[in-house]
């Protein structure tokens, strides 16, 4: 074997280590809500790298995800006690008279999210040993996201999600990025340190998820690259460098479900209508 040959087995087995799942319940809950796209795209590695005993811990993890982006969970239960197919659903899901809960239905959701897994993406086939699966730009894209930092936040089996940074750790964005009363987890903590903090999102399926940042600005996976390794790591990244990464990136796009929509049931005379919602928020205002 080159000395090529081993230092390209020794960087394919680190990066393996790298993105390779953390296991446990590392699921934070912070002051952001989750990008729905993200949410719902769980790789298969999920339970192929963790394990099924990590996997069925970790679901603890996905449903108090589904919990944050709720911002009226007594609405929820309100609404879902007054439709009576839901309540008959959620009995026999859950069994007894008081089946239907804002945490049963967090649970649900997070049943519903562990089914839209997005496998076989050209990384996963290129991890497996399938050294084609990547163009070279890509294997190239790999090489940088690895080498100038982009894995310190962007790491385990789904490229991030799983732990807090600032945003700006070099430089702050400008507000057209990063609006100025966006301060991340300080809203939920109240802590100076926490300002500017949010979890780092995961990466798979990136490519399919524009616009970017908190602000949705940004469109374009090139620009968003750039952005990042400015503000984070303090490196003005070429246009050949961002495009690479980029398609890397691109590499972690996994087939995706498919899904058919169910019918709902009708609401009942008794289920609360937006406009009383509105209007309880003007009183309160």
């Amino acid at each position: 074997m080159s000395g090529w040959e081993c230092a390209w087995a020794k960087m394919k087995h680190e990066r393996w280590m790298a993105f390779r799942g953390t296991g446990g319940n590392r699921i934070r809950i912070g002051g952001r809500t989750d990008d729905a796209a993200r949410i719902a795209f769980i790789s298969r590695h999920w339970c192929r790298i963790a394990g099924m005993g990590e996997f069925r811990a970790n679901r603890y993890g996905v449903a108090r995800t589904s919990e944050r982006p709720i911002q009226t969970p007594e609405r929820i239960e309100a609404t879902l006690k007054s439709i009576p197919a839901y309540v008959e659903a959620f009995e026999k899901a859950f069994g007894g008279p008081n089946a239907v809960s804002f945490d049963n239905a967090a649970r649900a959701l997070a049943a519903f999210e562990t089914t839209l897994i997005t496998p076989n993406a050209p990384f996963d086939r290129f991890l497996r040993g399938d050294d084609k699966a990547l163009t070279q730009e890509q294997q190239q894209g790999l090489e940088l996201f690895m080498n100038t930092g982009c894995a310190a936040c962007h790491s385990g089996m789904n490229l991030g999600g799983q732990a807090y940074f600032p945003f700006g750790v070099v430089k702050r964005p400008g507000a057209d990025i990063l609006p100025e009363d966006d301060k991340g987890r300080f809203a939920v903590t109240n802590t100076a340190s926490d300002e500017y903090v949010f979890r780092a999102s995961p990466l798979r399926n990136v490519a399919l998820t524009p616009p970017y940042f908190h602000s949705g600005e940004v469109w374009d996976l090139e620009q968003a690259v750039a952005i990042m390794g400015d503000s984070q790591l303090g490196r003005e990244l070429t246009k050949e460098e961002a495009s690479a990464i980029s398609a890397f990136l691109r590499s972690l796009t996994g087939e995706q479900p498919r899904i058919t929509l169910p019918i709902l049931p009708p609401s009942s005379p008794s289920t609360p209508k937006p406009d009383q919602e509105l209007s309880a928020q003007a009183a309160s205002n």
